[in-house]
This record gives structure tokens, C-alpha cells and sequence, in this order.
């Protein structure tokens, strides 16, 4: 479990947090699926979106995709941020130890 936890965690981290986010904005996308998905006294965010874009246009539906979109583009730049960090942190590694001896 350890081994799970310490080595391959780290490794499918990345890929796990970006497929994440793309399930996320391909299911907004599919208001279709959504269609069948949906309980009767419940109603999910892309059906919401699409009836309410059908039949009475109000700018919440503009402010709701502008959030979506900026959640999704903000979740980006922190996983850059988070391996360019560790790619700098690891190459100076040989350096410090190095430095040391």
C-alpha cells in the first residue's frame, strides 16, 4: 500500500487531475446523455443550461459558461504550476547534493 501511496501516487497524479477536468467539460457538452441521466425531480446543469439557452436567454447562462470555463482553465495553470515546481525542485536535487560533499 505504501509503495501505491509513494511511487506510482506521484506518478498517475497529473494525468488522474487533467482527465478529470476534461470528463468535466465533455460532460457539460453532452446534454443528450444528460437527457436520459436525469431523475424526474432532478434537473442537471447542462439540461438547465439548454432549456433555459431554448426558451428564455438571460445572461446567467453567460456568466454560468465563463465560470466553468475559467474553474477549467485556472485547474490547468495550477497543475503546470505544481510539475514545472517539481521539475525545477528534482533538477537542482544533484546539485545540492553535490554542494554538499
Amino acid at each position: 500500500m505504501s509503495v501505491l501511496r509513494h511511487v506510482y501516487l506521484p506518478i498517475i497524479l497529473p494525468g488522474l487531475i487533467s482527465g478529470a477536468l476534461f470528463a468535466f467539460s465533455v460532460s457539460i457538452d453532452e446534454t443528450v446523455m444528460s437527457l436520459f441521466m436525469q431523475f424526474p425531480g432532478a434537473t442537471t446543469l447542462p439540461v438547465k443550461m439548454f432549456t433555459d439557452i431554448q426558451f428564455n436567454l438571460t445572461p446567467k447562462i453567460a456568466v454560468s459558461s465563463a465560470l466553468l470555463v475559467s474553474v477549467a482553465t485556472i485547474g490547468l495553470l495550477l497543475q503546470v504550476m505544481f510539475v514545472l515546481r517539481r521539475r525545477s525542485s528534482t533538477r537542482m536535487l544533484p546539485l545540492a547534493v553535490s554542494a554538499q560533499k
